[in-house]
């Protein structure tokens, strides 16, 4: 729900959404973890074919996330004991535009996983290229920058990019859009309303979007 609401308040404002909303909605997208809401700002990186991603990982920091850029390889660069690390290291989560492995452990860990594959085969364990890592990445058809906010639930990801004033501003606007729907579903579900009542109400999301 944050992050739908989020993405109301820059829809048309123009900013970078992965996995949710209108003409750049990803519906192959999943969330490994289902029920969690994270955010933190990107540590970015590719891999080549049948490589895993120890080093970028090595040199993350707590409440990043590890975004990586597969190159269209659908090999699993993650899987139980990769995010079992990331976990240890309390990042933020992974974002990966390729394939992970053993979902199941993943959603154990209760750590986020974003992927747009699953494959139990797992590429071999090399060290990185350091030039590969913190370069911009394309995730989903959207470019993410090293140092980006991300945030992610069970719908999708969002980056907020890096402009803290704008993020601060949808920020404002989407906790006021979270506020009108929630009075909105609690008169649908408790006091019986419909809700085509409500139609202004819902069409006042456009006033609060950021400026």
């Amino acid at each position: 729900m944050i992050l739908v609401v989020a993405f109301q308040a820059y829809s048309h404002k123009g900013h970078r959404t992965a996995g949710a909303g209108e003409d750049r909605a990803h519906r192959g997208w999943a969330r490994r973890t289902p029920g969690l809401q994270k955010s933190g700002r990107g540590l970015s990186a590719r891999a080549s074919l049948a490589t895993g991603l120890p080093k970028s990982l090595m040199e993350s920091s707590p409440g990043e996330v590890l975004v990586v850029d597969c190159g269209g390889s659908n090999i699993a660069v993650a899987g139980e004991l990769f995010s079992a690390e990331a976990k240890r290291r309390s990042l933020a989560g992974m974002l990966i535009e390729g394939a992970c492995r053993d979902t199941e452990t993943i959603a154990r860990l209760r750590f986020p996983v974003y992927c747009r594959f699953v494959n139990p085969m797992a590429g071999r364990c090399i060290t990185l290229d350091r030039d590969l890592m913190q370069v911009p990445v394309t995730i989903g058809g959207v470019e993410i920058n090293p140092g980006d906010v991300i945030m992610g639930d069970d719908d999708g990801v969002v980056v907020l990019g890096n402009d803290l004033d704008k993020i601060q501003k949808t920020a404002l606007a989407a906790s006021e859009i979270l506020r009108n729907e929630s009075a909105v579903l609690t008169e649908v579900l408790d006091n019986n309303r419909c809700l085509l009542e409500f139609m202004d109400m819902m069409d006042s999301h456009k006033k609060v979007s950021p400026e």
